[in-house]
């Protein structure tokens, strides 16, 4: 046969498959407002073996008619055609698969066939993690807590988030992910994630989140912050719309989720997250080697932790284990699944979780925020100063000559102002008011008024230091000023002053109205 023959027997063939092609698409053209799927299903499968063979760019064109015509009769057009091009084998499917990535792919562990000891698992869970990093006790054992409690996180009411947190790199944060990885249930790690891929991913496969390297990309993120702080508790959700009818539809968002960071957590996550704060291990400090490829005995103990999980899954749910009094209502929440855990686990493990959760959350009190932080040293100046009254000027001039503290430098290298103070105590209810003391009026703060939030917000220890210094009277009424008393801004140290609260005095500190607009209460 000669060349000639042969290239006319090509177009030929050619020209034919693609008259096949436009049949099939005129008779998806042809489908009703709501298609039958079982024909939708058949046409669409007799396309993607017309296009076998057929080049990139064939496919592509043809893939963009195919989307045209059925938009709007199928809520993802998109997604069928390229699932038919996929299982017709197809290069321009493979390519497809290729740049929209690969399909999650889940599969809960096989239960181990006795009945394990909850006691003995959890020993078990600690040894492997002490064997390849270096943590201390209390983190060891909040750690395979929450391990366990991923394989049954949905008869709790809260599933706490893990905040893995380090002041520097290679401090463990991936090791630890990577061991999480092989023990939790239905893993999914990832060092990146979009506020959509959270929700969705949830939505379908509920897994337990593995998320590393978040200081690269969770800062300034505000919705993805939102989502992963309502998956906190059952029943979390987003809504949002889909199909071409902006259908409005509720994603769950409720799901365990681990979090690797250098540096603390935004404040709203912290708060929902028990924390394992990691350290770079010293020279003298030894642990094996990680190898990712000889894991496999760990999928034993994820076996074995969820038997023991479906085992205990209803006592579980109904559980109130007693909460240590340390704890304020966040806290508690977030460990009220680890204790139920460590109840039921038995032997010491009652006990270690209590002490866990003590230790780990007074230290989680110690990293204050600004604005808690700022109030704590408030009390404490009206203290060291023995007085209840300071003007704002004062309390400013004390707080900067703390050297340790943020308000010597607070925003581009200056010191905290009048003004600065008082918008970020105004969230607790406190704002400044008109004072006198001795022959002066002004503006300024008086003691008990930060007594309710003091209440409110400082941790128990410094705040019953704080509460007895107000029900002791130990603050003075005289106006006397301690030795070492802060500099004003005029460079005197303030003098003892008799104290008054004034109402309607002019905003100008140290202006006096006239007479018959002042009220004087002397004390």
């Amino acid at each position: 046969m000669s060349v000639t023959s042969n290239v006319a027997r090509l177009s030929e063939l050619e020209s034919r498959e693609a008259r096949q092609v436009d049949a099939i698409l005129h008779d998806l053209e042809q489908l009703e407002a709501e298609p039958d799927l079982d024909r939708v299903k058949q046409l669409t499968d007799e396309l993607a073996k017309a296009l076998k063979g057929a080049k990139r760019l064939e496919v592509a064109t043809r893939r963009e008619r195919f989307m045209n015509l059925l938009k709007g009769k199928l809520n993802a057009p998109a997604s069928v055609f390229d699932a038919a091009l996929a299982d017709a084998g197809i290069g321009g499917g493979e390519a497809t698969e290729s740049a929209q990535g690969q399909a999650l792919a889940f599969k809960d562990p096989e239960p181990w066939p006795q009945p394990v000891d909850g006691a003995a698992l959890l020993e078990d869970l600690r040894a492997a993690l002490a064997d390849y990093l270096v943590l201390s006790d209390q983190a060891l054992d909040a750690a395979v807590l929450w391990v366990v409690h991923t394989h049954l996180y949905d008869a709790f009411y809260v599933t706490p988030r893990l905040a893995i947190t380090s002041p520097e790199k290679r401090c463990g944060k991936t090791q630890l992910l990577t061991l999480l990885e092989r023990l939790v249930a239905r893993p999914l790690q990832t060092a990146n994630v979009s506020t959509a891929a959270v929700f969705r991913c949830v939505e379908t496969h509920r897994p337990t989140l593995l998320i590393d390297e978040a200081d690269t990309f969770l800062s300034g993120k505000d919705e993805l912050r939102g989502i992963l702080n309502s998956g906190h508790q059952r029943g979390g959700s987003v809504l949002r719309t889909a199909g071409d009818d902006h259908e409005p539809r509720a994603f769950s968002t409720f799901a365990p989720v681990a979090i690797a960071k250098i540096g603390q957590l935004p404040d709203t996550l912290a708060d929902r997250s028990v924390a394992i704060a990691m350290k770079r291990k010293k020279p003298t400090e030894h642990v094996r080697p990680l190898r990712f490829d000889r894991l496999e005995p760990l999928e034993e103990l994820r076996r074995r932790a969820h038997r023991w999980a479906t085992d205990h899954r209803s006592g579980l749910g109904q559980a109130d284990p007693e909460v240590p009094p340390e704890l304020h209502d966040r806290a508690a929440d977030n460990w009220r699944p680890l204790l139920a855990i460590a109840d039921a686990a038995g032997g010491g493990w009652p006990e270690r979780a209590r002490r866990a959760a003590r230790t780990i959350t007074g230290s989680e009190d110690d990293d204050l925020s600004v604005r808690v932080l700022l109030l704590q040293d408030v009390m404490t100046t009206f203290e060291r100063l023995g007085v209840e009254r300071l003007f704002s000027r004062d309390l400013v001039a004390a707080l900067v000559e703390m050297e340790e503290r943020p308000w010597p430098e607070w925003k581009a290298g200056k010191p905290l102002t009048v003004r600065q103070l008082a918008r970020l105590v105004q969230p607790f209810g406190v704002s400044p008011r008109h004072l006198r003391i001795d022959e002066g009026t002004g503006r300024g703060y008086r003691l008990e008024d930060f007594a309710d939030p003091c209440e409110r917000y400082l941790a128990p220890s410094i705040r019953n230091n704080r509460n007895n210094a107000l029900k002791s009277g130990v603050c003075a009424t005289s106006g006397s000023v301690t030795a070492g008393a802060p500099v004003t801004d005029r460079g005197e140290a303030p003098k003892p002053r008799k104290q008054g609260l004034v109402t309607d005095v002019t905003d100008r500190e140290g202006a006096t109205p006239p007479d018959d607009d002042k009220e004087v209460v002397v004390l």
